[in-house]
């Protein structure tokens, strides 16, 4: 009677832990992914001027076409005949989007500015408040330009305050009611009512608008794709048919730039903010790593776009930088990424020039990441043999020394780069080694209070099993651990922000199913052991080691989660590349719980069963 009793309040303890562990961490987890935060951002660095700005011929104007949600093999699977029409594009064909969560807000950050998400900080479609890093927007007006943009609102939320002139719609989808918002800088805002939403509202304002105000540097923002790619799916024909439009769409503004006379003075860049992955009988999403979603079309032409097909793999941050050397600007100062130099026409001068004034991002962006991460210091040297590579091609460029020039800028920036990573690897080393001694620590402690205890001693000595009862435990915890992975797989589980935003209605109905069959699997095998294996068992023994299956594979969930913690941190962390490993330690958690109430229905049933068998 003691085992029992002494295994019953094993099992029960190790269930309340479990339970009221996983879903604290849980919620604190999603607070994190939800509320994701850099604290080691290196934004803002501040502005860096070009070596020498004597550069001509340069683009006199900007267009930027974006389509939402249009995944790249897809769209150059159409035939677009207005975009042929116009001809000379460079046609880069793996560009790559963010890593982190492929959703449009962190798209349309990162195409103006160049600036990572994770440097940014605006990574969801929740982020709230004006885009704090550097971008073309600003560059424009501190070159005396003028700004405009036509489409989502949502653009107007990040970079409206640099906007001179602005048409939003407060809905894209097509067919819906949306107000659309016209907006001069330092004139009351122009609201009107429209009964339905279509591209073809786009393509007339941004016509309207640059014929009207020929702005500097204009973005246009089409959105049907995404909607009717959400709604049928990318590979549907209603989605073929929503690019075919655009590419129409698109013909009507490039047009309106020709009649004015200043096409061939424009630089015109096609992209997408993310693409799209279809999940059967759910349309279209986005929002993991995908390839589909990942990949994204980018066409150029303008001066110094030199036309051509470009496969080698490039990030959608090198748009601004690449639009900014076109344009004769310096590159917005907090972009992270680099400029496409293979797809332009640039002098030795002229390259040599961007590669100093890139090399110069990357060290001021080295300094201050080694500032914010504590490392100074620590690597003083490096940043001092940086600064003396960029001294010397700053020393070359002067001197006329072009290619030297070049030569020893590239080496700076990788240097720099160098300083970047290091910072970044270092940091995230400190962060886990930390994480580990609190966990080793805390495992001393609890082990150090067994030890002292002598009921938890005695406990422990009862508790251990007999060869037979060893395999009633061990096996039927071997076999959820071998049948959970596998039910997630053929369950078609993915762990990816698309999965999850296609699925989410029936999310915790799919989980707990998955942990149902290894549940029901793992006790099962426990039953037949006891049957065919130890016949002369009574029920109590069975409980017994159903109570230590339970308390086992409880401690075991524990353990996982302490060490994703240990590794990772709680939800979402502020190095992450992706949001596959925090998704994972998710349903880790929830199957924990789903374990938890298995757990506790079946003991609840064998307490009840084994009562009225004694009556």
């Amino acid at each position: 009677m003691p085992n029992i009793m002494s295994s019953a309040r094993s099992a029960a303890a190790a269930l309340v832990i479990l339970s009221l562990a996983s879903t604290g961490l849980l919620v604190v987890g999603l607070l994190n992914y939800f509320n994701y935060s850099n604290p080691y951002t290196y934004v803002p660095t501040g502005p860096i001027t070009l070596i020498d700005a004597d550069i001509s011929p340069k683009a006199n104007h900007t267009l930027i076409i974006v389509l939402d949600g249009v995944r790249a093999d897809v769209f150059y699977a159409i035939d677009k005949p207005s975009l042929d029409y116009f001809g000379s594009w460079a046609n880069l064909t793996d560009i790559q989007c963010s890593t982190l969560i492929s959703v449009s807000r962190a798209g349309y950050g990162v195409i103006p500015s160049g600036v990572n998400t994770s440097e940014s900080q605006v990574i969801a479609n929740e982020h709230t408040g004006p885009f704090t890093a550097d971008s073309l927007w600003r560059s424009t007006l501190r070159h005396d330009g003028t700004t405009a943009f036509v489409g989502s609102e949502t653009w107007h939320e990040l970079f409206g305050e640099w906007m001179n002139y602005s048409i939003t719609f407060s809905e894209s989808v097509p067919g819906e009611e949306t107000l659309v918002v016209n907006t001069t800088s330092g004139y009351a805002p122009i609201e009107q009512e429209l009964p339905a939403y279509s591209d073809g509202l786009i393509s007339a304002y941004a016509v309207e608008l640059v014929t009207t105000h020929l702005p500097t540097f204009t973005v246009v923002h089409f959105c049907e794709t995404d909607e009717i790619g959400h709604e049928n799916g990318s590979l549907s024909d209603s989605y073929r048919a929503a690019i075919e439009r655009q590419d129409a769409y698109i013909g009507e503004i490039l047009s309106a730039y020709d009649a004015l006379g200043i096409l061939n003075s424009t630089l015109v860049m096609v992209t997408s903010d993310h693409g799209q992955t279809d999940f059967p009988g759910k349309g279209g999403e986005h929002g993991g790593i995908e390839p589909e979603v990942l990949h994204t079309p980018l066409l150029m032409r303008g001066p110094r776009v030199v036309p051509g097909i470009y496969s080698d793999s490039h990030h959608q941050n090198s748009i601004a930088p690449t639009a900014a050397v076109v344009m004769g600007w310096e590159i917005p100062y907090d972009a992270s990424g680099s400029v496409l130099f293979d797809s332009l026409n640039l002098s030795l001068r002229e390259e040599s020039i961007y590669r100093i004034n890139q090399a110069s991002l990357r060290l001021e962006q080295g300094k201050a990441r080694a500032q914010v991460m504590g490392h100074a210091e620590m690597l003083a040297s490096d940043i001092d043999a940086a600064g003396s590579l960029l001294s010397q091609a700053e020393s070359n460029f002067s001197a006329g020394l072009y290619e030297q020039a070049i030569d020893a800028a590239m080496a700076a920036e990788e240097s720099s780069i160098m300083i970047l990573q290091f910072s970044l690897y270092s940091k995230i080393s400190e962060e886990t080694a930390i994480r580990l001694a609190v966990l080793l620590l805390s495992g001393c402690m609890i082990g150090g209070v067994i030890i002292v205890s002598r009921r938890a001693r005695r406990v422990l000595v009862e508790a251990v099993p007999v060869r037979q009862r060893a395999v009633m435990i061990a096996l039927p915890m071997s076999v959820y651990l071998i049948i959970l992975p596998i039910t997630t797989v053929l369950s078609g589980w993915q762990f990816s922000a698309s999965y999850l935003a296609a699925y989410f209605d029936e999310l915790f109905l799919r989980l707990f199913a998955i942990v149902l069959v290894p549940f029901v699997t793992a006790v099962a095998v426990l039953l037949l052991i006891q049957r065919y294996v130890a016949k002369k068992q009574d029920q109590s023994e069975v409980m017994t080691s159903a109570k230590g299956f339970i308390a086992s594979t409880a401690i075991l969930y524990l353990l996982s989660v302490s060490l994703i913690i240990v590794f990772n941190g709680n939800g979402l962390p502020w190095h992450a590349q992706d949001v596959t490993v925090p998704l994972m330690y998710f349903f880790i958690l929830l199957s924990a719980i789903a374990f938890a109430v298995y757990s506790a229905v079946t003991l609840g049933i064998g307490h009840i069963y084994a009562f009225r068998k004694r009556k």
